[in-house]
């Protein structure tokens, strides 16, 4: 959850710091973003085919490579749609959205997190 807070994080950052036009600081804050979404991703992955049994692993496995594909195809269909209804602000509604979307999963693992340690 450390991970997806993070990348939350760094969306977040540049939803708001994007403003000031400064590819640097663009660049800081999708850097931000990387490192959380690195740090989730592996995690993210184990506990998805740790959680299966042993010879069902080749189904979590194309399971898990379906949902994360089925999310990018989404993901990329919802930056298009921001493009075309809010034409030059596309781009930062498509941010905001990302940003809420992945707060949301930070809140979501969290929780799960305090659920399983009891």
């Amino acid at each position: 959850s450390i991970g997806s807070a993070i990348g939350a994080l760094g969306i977040g950052l540049t939803v708001f710091l994007a403003t000031y036009q400064n590819q640097l600081v663009t660049v800081i804050c999708l850097c931000i973003c990387g490192v959380g979404f690195a740090l989730y991703q592996p995690s993210n992955s184990r506990a998805i085919i740790l959680g299966a049994p042993v010879e069902r692993s080749g189904s979590a496995s194309g399971i898990e490579a379906t949902a994360r594909n089925l999310g990018q195809t989404l993901g990329g269909a919802l930056v298009g749609i921001c493009f075309h209804l809010f034409h030059e602000n596309g781009a930062h509604y498509a941010l905001m959205l990302a940003a809420g979307t992945a707060l949301a999963a930070a809140l979501i693992n969290a929780t799960k997190a305090c659920i399983v340690k009891g």
